[in-house]
C-alpha cells in the first residue's frame, strides 16, 4: 500500500515539474511573440477598438 502511495506521489511531482516547464516555455515564446518590452494595456485596446460606448 505505502508503494502505492510512493509511486502516486513520485509521479505527481513528475507531472507537476512537466507543467512548470511547459508553463516557462509557453510564456517566454509568448515574451519573444509579443515583444518583452511592450506593454499590453487591455482596457486601452478595448477602448481603441469598440470606442466609448
Amino acid at each position: 500500500m505505502i508503494v502505492v502511495v510512493v509511486v502516486g506521489v513520485v509521479w505527481l511531482l513528475v507531472a507537476a515539474g512537466a507543467a512548470v516547464l511547459l508553463g516557462r516555455a509557453a510564456s517566454r515564446a509568448d515574451h519573444e511573440e509579443l515583444g518583452s518590452e511592450l506593454h499590453w494595456d487591455m482596457a486601452e485596446l478595448d477602448h481603441e477598438v469598440f470606442g466609448s460606448r
